[in-house]
């Protein structure tokens, strides 16, 4: 729940850009994958308007394409030093990619991910424990429906050991 995030919390949003979309059209997987899609979105703005509202910190890290239109009115931090925060939750595109990589890269004894504001792509990565591996990822093809993506996202999950909550 949203009340449980520590007020000396970071949120941190990777990758949250537009461009998703046209992936998803590219990969013709728009059809099924859309509705996931602005689900994701619309409960990661209900948690950094909560997180703006209560004052708790939040940084986008943005490696792609601008940020997400549903996203420009939330105010994130620059820079910051991790250690000086009591916990670090991650979301963004895509968890086994970009958020993965983050939610590893940083070093913090606190840290998980928020898995309903947390969106994988419409495709997949090879290796799924490429993580805890420190192996280079590559692309896999598109999954064919939600089932498939969802039954990916929990072994992916499981196979790097990735602390994860909803909210």
């Amino acid at each position: 729940m949203l009340q449980d995030i520590e007020k000396d919390a970071l949120v941190i949003v990777t990758d949250m850009h537009n461009l998703i979309l046209l992936d998803a059209i590219y990969h013709n997987t728009l059809r099924w994958w859309r509705p996931h899609y602005f689900e994701k979105i619309d409960k990661l703005v209900e948690l950094l308007e909560y997180c703006n509202k209560e004052n708790i910190k939040t940084q986008e890290l943005l490696q792609y394409g601008k940020t997400n239109k549903r996203l420009r009115h939330i105010v994130f931090k620059k820079a910051v030093n991790y250690s000086d925060f009591s916990h670090i939750y991650f979301s963004g595109i895509s968890l086994d990619q970009c958020v993965a990589k983050e939610y590893f890269r940083i070093q913090h004894p606190n840290k998980t991910l928020i898995k309903n504001c947390t969106l994988q792509e419409s495709e997949y990565c090879l290796d799924i424990d490429w993580c805890i591996k420190n192996i280079p990822f590559k692309h896999g093809p598109p999954f064919t429906n939600l089932d498939e993506l969802e039954k990916h996202v929990d072994q992916f999950l499981e196979a790097n050991k990735i602390n994860w909550t909803d909210i």
